[in-house]
């Protein structure tokens, strides 16, 4: 039932899709239907990784045991501008040895895509011009860390300006977490990063302020951090 429903997910993903102009999706963007390209392949690979993280099991280990690469969530991005389309951050795991999964060039596999809320809810690839923003710039790597920044995070005024993506065993489950640590030494787990965006005549200019969502480690208390820009 579970490969049946994929399959008819997919499906529906194939013959809905439509291709987004390569202008940024924090400026808008505008729509043509097209006949599918390799572009499409990889954005219905991407949107089948969404679906097998909801669908497995929280352990992500498969029936037989077998190793298998599974998509975590790390965290979402959203804005107040075209604030339905909210941007999964994800990177690709393998459990259940619970390890970073790397792409053939060795880079650790990240797997980010645009949740289209403006439109029908479909999965859509970054552009490039999302890359420029909010693609992960990686600093370092093993097999169960990385650590990355981005440069929508160039601004914001705390010293350690990169986050930390961590993959453990924890009560038998593989936990995979994105964090950043603040300037009083507390790590936050983060759920959701908001970005205020400012606009001149409609059209947006910059960010106003980023608002950090998460889980401070040390209190286990939930925060809302706002770092002006």
């Amino acid at each position: 039932m579970k490969n049946l429903f994929l399959v008819l997910m997919l499906s529906i993903l194939f013959t809905t899709q439509i291709l987004a102009d390569d202008q940024g999706h924090c400026l808008g963007h505008q729509n043509s239907a097209t006949d599918a390209t390799p572009n499409d392949i990889e954005m219905m690979s991407e949107a089948t990784d969404h679906i097998n993280a909801i669908m497995t099991d929280s352990d992500g280990a498969s029936e037989d045991g077998a190793e298998e690469v599974r998509r975590f969530e790390l965290f979402r991005f959203e804005k107040d501008y075209n604030a339905k389309n909210i941007l999964s951050y994800g990177i690709k795991v393998n459990t259940p040895s619970c390890t970073i999964a790397h792409k053939t060039t060795g880079a650790p596999d990240f797997s980010n895509y645009w949740i289209m809320g403006e439109e029908r809810g479909q999965a859509q690839k970054m552009t490039k011009s999302d890359l420029k923003k909010l693609g992960p710039i990686v600093l370092s790597h093993d097999e169960h860390t990385v650590n990355f920044k981005m440069n929508a995070f160039a601004d914001v005024p705390i010293k350690k300006k990169e986050i930390t993506v961590e993959a453990k065993i924890v009560d038998g489950k593989c936990k995979v977490t994105g964090s950043v640590q603040l300037d009083n030494g507390h790590r936050v787990d983060l759920s959701k990063i908001f970005a205020k965006i400012s606009t001149f005549a409609g059209i947006p200019t910059g960010v106003d302020y980023l608002d950090v969502e998460g889980l401070d480690r040390t209190t286990g208390a939930r925060i809302n951090v706002r770092f002006d820009q």
